[in-house]
């Protein structure tokens, strides 16, 4: 499949020629290399954020915070 980028500044295909020769890539898998850890990075940290969040909740079955509880803690001189 081909994609074509179109208003590509100076300085950003400066910038992605330079990681490219670092890398010992062309400025094909350059573009390639970037789009797909990007996009790979992306979708695996929501995944793991949204597993930690669950398993937060599964473990966080404490008191339900009501206005009336949050009065009484402040009463009892809880910060």
């Amino acid at each position: 499949m081909t994609i074509t980028l179109k208003n590509v500044t100076p300085e950003l295909h400066l910038a992605l020629k330079e990681r490219a020769a670092s890398s010992k890539r062309s400025l094909n898998q350059e573009v390639l290399y970037c789009l797909e850890s990007t996009v790979k990075t992306t979708q695996r940290d929501a995944k793991e954020i949204l597993d930690q969040v669950r398993k937060i909740r599964e473990r966080s079955i404490g008191p339900e915070l009501t206005r009336e509880w949050i009065l009484k803690g402040i009463e009892e001189g809880r910060p």
